[in-house]
């Protein structure tokens, strides 16, 4: 689903008309709650990974010299790929030692949140699903009494929707 897909579907939930004076009144606010969902899934299911080589100076680098916006670091290794011990502290990566010179730099990062109407998330149809029931309750919880009972529906249903999601998640973790 694209972007403005979930929207009308979102208007469609509020039961709002789905044409452009109701985009341009509910737009801006409906990307907003659809991007805070998804940002909120990805957490926990789609992060990317990526490697770049980064400059130390003193044993540390900035995590701010990242391409993206790391959130989490998995490793730092030299060029024959041995690997380093290092901290994160306060955007900063740290090495043991005072190390300087290029180093290899393997993370994780949140996907681009979306911008344009035909950007479309990296997630299942499903999950696109639970992206407009939550923009749906948001919208909904700022209206009037009536509307914000009806906001705890879709309130439970993006709850439980992402209860399931979260048990399916398998992570194995090699200790040995």
């Amino acid at each position: 689903m694209t972007l403005l897909e979930m929207k009308k579907l979102a208007l469609a939930q509020m039961g709002e008309d789905t044409g452009e004076d109701e985009l341009a009144e509910y737009g801006e606010l409906l990307s907003a709650y659809l991007n805070e969902a998804y940002m909120q899934i990805c957490r926990h299911k789609k992060h990317k990974f990526a490697e770049e080589t980064l400059t130390f100076e003193d044993g540390r680098a900035p995590l701010g010299s990242l391409t993206k916006q790391a959130t989490a670091i998995i490793s730092v290794a030299d060029d024959n790929g041995s690997k380093l011990s290092f901290d994160v502290l306060a955007d900063w990566i740290f090495l043991s030692g005072e190390v300087s010179g290029a180093y290899i730099v393997q993370y994780l990062y949140l996907p681009e949140k979306l911008a344009d109407d035909g950007d479309s998330p990296d997630l299942a149809d499903s999950d696109c699903m639970l992206l407009t029931d939550f923009a749906t309750y948001r919208a909904l919880s700022l209206g009037n009494p009536t509307r914000q009972k009806r906001a705890e529906f879709f309130l439970m249903r993006y709850l439980s929707g992402y209860a399931d999601q979260k048990a399916k998640q398998t992570h194995l973790v090699n200790k040995y």
